[in-house]
Parts: structure tokens; sequence; C-alpha cells
């Protein structure tokens, strides 16, 4: 195993990646354009988003459905594995994972001797060590919340219940400039698309709830909501909806 990128450990993630149900798009200007373009097969040296495995990869809307019922991709750390971490001014400090955490990520950038994983901070990883955590690379097909939650509805008083603590944290990362109008936020970290709702009329969640129905996930508030919006089909075209008590 070398720690310095070839084509052939290009090919070796792109393979553990597909073969676990998730595709890898090359990140392009606009969302539309990264999904059109399709997933890759080969690596180089860029910057790529994970996205879930779907009949149509090409087709925004069924990819982003896909997205939202499978949420972000996540490493499950087997043992201690020793990184860099970046925060978002650009300071640099190591971190050691610890087998039982789960590390979720929205895609990585793949450098001449490093892999940065694009996770709540930048986390760079040496080449050998990534190939080596991909064992721990949750399965798209049979993918399982990594941290436990309220069980049933009653058990769940606000929306913020319902996201992981450490997707908490990617959620805070995400949105940074300019995001969609239409963008609302339930609580601090259950972010929906407010685009042609009126004024709840009932605050009790559950699973027919509109601001429950209209969740935007992980996925969409980096391929959409920050900055991109006006390529998102929720922005160009109102939607109805009522809230009904």
């Amino acid at each position: 195993m070398t720690n310095i990128f070839t084509a052939q450990l290009g090919k070796e993630i792109a393979d553990i990646f597909r073969d676990r149900g998730w595709n890898i798009y090359a990140s392009l200007q606009t969302p539309f354009q990264t999904i059109k373009a399709g997933p890759v097969s080969q690596l180089e040296e860029a910057k790529y988003v994970v996205l879930p495995s779907c009949n149509d990869p090409r087709n925004d809307s069924e990819v982003i459905s896909a997205a939202q019922m499978m949420g972000a991709p996540y490493l499950e750390i087997n043992g201690e594995v020793v990184v860099i971490e970046e925060d978002p001014r650009g300071n640099r400090d190591i971190r050691t994972l610890y087998s039982g955490n789960n590390l979720i990520f929205v895609g990585f950038t793949t450098t001449p001797r490093n892999l940065e994983l694009l996770s709540e901070w930048r986390l760079i990883f040496p080449y050998e060590i990534f190939i080596n955590s991909l064992d721990g690379l949750a399965d798209a097909s049979n993918i399982t919340i990594p941290e436990e939650g309220p069980k049933t509805w009653d058990e769940v008083n606000t929306f913020d219940d319902i996201v992981q603590l450490m997707e908490r944290k990617l959620i805070s990362e995400l949105i940074v400039e300019k995001p969609c109008p239409h963008l609302k936020l339930s609580g601090r970290f259950w972010h929906y698309c407010g685009n042609g709702m009126t004024k709840p009329v009932y605050k009790k969640p559950s699973p027919n709830h509109p601001i429950y129905t209209n969740h935007v996930g992980t996925a969409e508030l980096q391929l959409f909501c920050d900055t991109k919006f006006k390529n998102c089909i929720k922005y160009k075209e109102e939607i109805k909806l009522h809230f009904m008590p």
C-alpha cells in the first residue's frame, strides 16, 4: 500500500464505495451539473460528493430522495485511527478516533499524498489509513442510525430530538454563506423547506407533520440550500402546503 495517490488507488477507493451502495460524484460548479454528469468509476485528484445509489443516478430528484431516506455516509471506527484535523480557520491538530465513534461525512478531496474527508471539520487521512478505515464504511442498502435516539413518536418532544449528535456537528458546518430564503429551522438543527407553507397550527411532532415531511437533510443542505438554491426544483416551483389540525 502506498501513501501516494495513483490511478489504481483511486479505482480501489471507488470500488469500495460502489460495493457498499454509495456513488461518488465529481463536485462541479452546480449541484445539477454534479448529478447530471453521473457517478465516477475512477478517481483523480479532485473534490467529490458521496451520495447513495439509486435507479437513475443522473436524476437529481431521485438522487436527493434517496439521500433524504438514507442520510449521509459514515465510517464506523475500529481500533484507534490518528488523523490531522483542520478547523474552518485552517488551524491543524492531531486527532485520535476511537472504536465506537461513527464519523459522518458528505464527501472528500483527493490530493497527491492525503485524502481530506469532509466531516464536521476537514480530517486529513494518509491513504493507507483511509483504506483500512473503509472496512467500517456503512452499507447504504442496510444503513442504520449510528446513535441511540427516540424509539417512538411519543418520546419526541421537538424535531431536534430526532437529529443524531454527530449529525448536529455536521449540520452546523454546512450552512455557512447565503442560504435559500425558503430554508427554515425548527429548533437548532432541524431544517425544512418552507416554500409555500402557511404558519403551523399545531406543534407536536408527528410523521405527518409538514415540517417533518419537508425535512432537508445533509445532502440537500450541501447540494442546494447553501448558495446554490436557485438550482433547486423546490425554489423554482412554489409548493402549496397547508397545515391542518
